[in-house]
């Protein structure tokens, strides 16, 4: 079972409650919807009375480790679930995405943990957004009407959509 992404092309197309938890660019940054906030909380505190006394039989090799595998590792001391982007067996390091926080961060293939089945059925919470057609608003009307071009529109980077939110990859956006 693989977690998916909140297919964003579903949601309401009206004003939604969101937490924003990660700014990568003022163009680009994550949110958490509010109404998934308590399932959120819920499984992660599932997760994190859960792995104390797991952990040791959940433990992954470093052959056993693949891109896109769903692990559980420890973030400043909170178990949090994630997916594996990287691997770099010189280093024995794991570059790891907490899709649930848009956070990305990276492990020591000892402390990279198979995340069980029954952590897998809520989607990943983390939501990747972006804005477009912003700027300062006095110099781009001036400019939209002397060049008669939009404001500004500023694409998603393709790779990075791919792999981490592919509903948005396909053009979509939140409004």
């Amino acid at each position: 079972m693989k977690i998916q992404f909140i297919d964003t092309n579903l949601l309401t197309r009206g004003r939604l409650e969101v937490a924003i938890t990660r700014a990568e660019s003022p163009l680009l940054f994550w949110v958490q919807l509010k109404s998934g906030w308590n399932d959120l909380m819920e499984l992660e505190e599932a997760l994190n009375l859960r792995m104390p006394q797991r952990s040791a039989h959940l433990h992954i090799g470093p052959e056993n480790m693949k891109e896109n595998m769903d692990v559980a590792v420890k973030d400043f001391r909170i178990w949090r679930r994630g997916f594996i982007k990287e691997i770099n067996k010189t280093t024995l390091m794991v570059q790891v995405i907490l899709g649930d926080w848009g956070r990305t961060t990276w492990c020591r293939m000892s402390d990279v943990y198979l995340l069980e089945d029954r952590f897998k059925n809520l989607s990943w919470q983390g939501i990747m957004c972006g804005l477009a057609h912003t700027g300062p608003p006095h110099q781009h009307h001036h400019l939209a009407r002397r060049n008669q071009k939009p404001l500004l529109d500023v694409p998603f980077p393709a790779r990075w959509m791919d792999q981490h939110n592919p509903s948005l990859a396909k053009g979509s956006r939140l409004s």
